[in-house]
């Protein structure tokens, strides 16, 4: 077990960190390693399309839009851990590992929860989700054309808890609905025409759609679960990259369904610093050139905030020796 500077007793317990890689940038493995190595008992890192003699780096054949199924692909190798807590992060999520074990851990702990999320954004089936670019692809999962999106995944209702418990889990987070109702025109302003058309044939004249399951959606570049939680959790992450979902309902929806209630960042007084990536703009903080900039980074996080995303390393590895 690592030595860990803090105050607390959750240093007792074995954390282990998995990063998951949205492209095969092996190069971040080593950053990544020398950032992390001395704040978590053991590191896995799931790198899609990639092979590795090293019994630490796993290898996953999905699309990063759909990567709980790296994490149920390789479920014997977390679940043999052993720790006591996993944290789950995204390589390009710098994170605050103090405030991960001082403040997440033993946020966890004391509220017996199943584990840490940083927040959740409401049901898929709400209107103004029509706005967000990936309810398209989801919907289409259950009411798409067979010739396009090929939603005819069998048995996987029977895999997930029934309907009744399902809405009620969901409801602890004001996500148990299951009605979609349809789009405004200015819901779709920013859609294509054949979009549009999708979208269209979906209702006909209906006003609105039902879904087959309650969803939720959220940030999913960090959480932590406990380990009495993670067997079935990522059992309910391959039930839904069967169906190819995206990934910021399948996670979240995922740990929704989990006996207990979550905590949320909000829940703990925590913060989090996130952004969406586009590299057509400026980015609200400076990119980090050298690893040390990378720890100064780190050095200089306020002690409340959990992590910051995006932090590309593509320029540090370049420059690592």
């Amino acid at each position: 077990m690592r030595s860990r500077a803090s105050a607390h007793l959750a240093t007792a317990a074995v954390i282990a960190l998995c990063i998951i890689y949205n492209h095969p940038f092996i190069k971040n493995v080593e950053v990544l390693d020398r950032l992390y190595s001395s704040s978590f008992d053991r590191i896995l890192h799931i790198v899609p399309n990639h092979r590795s003699a090293r019994k630490d780096i796993l290898t996953a054949y999905r699309s990063s839009h759909v990567f709980q199924g790296y994490l149920a692909d390789n479920r014997s190798t977390i679940e043999a851990l052993g720790a006591d807590y996993i944290a789950f992060a995204a390589d390009d999520c710098l994170l605050n590992c103090r405030c991960i074990v001082d403040s997440v851990v033993v946020g966890i702990d004391r509220a017996r929860a199943p584990g840490f999320f940083a927040g959740f954004g409401g049901p898929l089936a709400a209107p103004s989700k029509w706005k967000w670019p990936h309810t398209l692809p989801i919907v289409s999962r259950f009411f798409g054309s067979p010739r396009l999106a090929n939603p005819q995944v069998e048995g996987w209702l029977a895999c997930l808890p029934d309907l009744e418990r399902a809405r009620w889990a969901l409801s602890r987070y004001n996500a148990a609905e299951l009605r979609l109702e349809k789009p405004t025109s200015a819901d779709l302003v920013n859609y294509s025409a054949i979009d549009r058309a999708c979208i269209a044939a979906f209702y006909g004249e209906a006003l609105a759609i039902e879904l087959p399951f309650p969803f939720v959606q959220g940030l999913t570049d960090f959480w932590v679960l406990n380990k009495d939680y993670v067997a079935e959790f990522l059992h309910y992450c391959g039930v839904f990259s069967s169906l190819n979902l995206w990934m910021e309902v399948a996670i979240p929806t995922a740990a929704a369904l989990l006996d207990k209630k979550l905590v949320f960042a909000k829940d703990l007084g925590l913060k989090f610093d996130w952004d969406w990536w586009d590299p057509q703009r400026l980015s609200r903080w400076p990119q980090p050139t050298e690893l040390r900039d990378v720890y100064r980074m780190v050095e200089e996080m306020p002690r409340d905030l959990v992590f910051r995303h995006p932090v590309k390393l593509s320029a540090v590895t370049k420059n690592l020796s």
